[in-house]
């Protein structure tokens, strides 16, 4: 069951990791090069849509599998105590996307008010950027500190 619990737990991880590094290195510069604000905020609501409700699926997954891993192998270590406390801080951050950085945003392009809803998506955006900072790093500490 280790095998696949550690699995499902590195498959979530590529997921969100993986999601925020396409996003912010491929699909946020190529919307802004291609796309006027307006449309280019429609878009990104709804490519954070489908993405958000996929991230909540690997939360799930991860907390899941990271639970059965830690109560399974020896808890010791110092890198799994880093690396769930940093999964746990990544947590808070997306919370605070899916529940108030993205709803804002969604209100202000469904009023049109592009100011707003650029400000939201810009809000959204450091905060992937933070995110995704934390994800390489917990991998790096997975990888590194064994």
């Amino acid at each position: 069951m280790t095998p696949f619990a550690l699995l499902l737990h590195i498959l979530a991880v590529a997921f969100w990791v993986g999601g925020m590094g396409f996003a912010y290195v491929a699909l946020r510069p190529a919307l802004a090069e291609t796309l006027e604000p307006p449309q280019r905020l429609v878009l990104f609501e709804r490519v954070m849509r489908q993405f958000l409700a996929g991230v909540l699926i690997a939360i799930v997954v991860l907390l899941a599998s990271g639970g059965y891993l830690f109560m399974t192998l020896p808890a010791a270590r110092p890198a799994i105590h880093v690396m769930t406390t940093v999964g746990l801080v990544m947590i808070v951050v997306f919370g605070y996307i899916r529940l108030r950085a993205y709803p804002a945003m969604c209100r202000a392009i469904a009023a049109k008010a592009w100011p707003v809803a650029g400000a939201a998506a810009a809000v959204i955006g450091r905060l992937v950027a933070l995110n995704l900072v934390l994800g390489i790093a917990t991998i790096a500490v997975a990888v590194v500190w064994r």
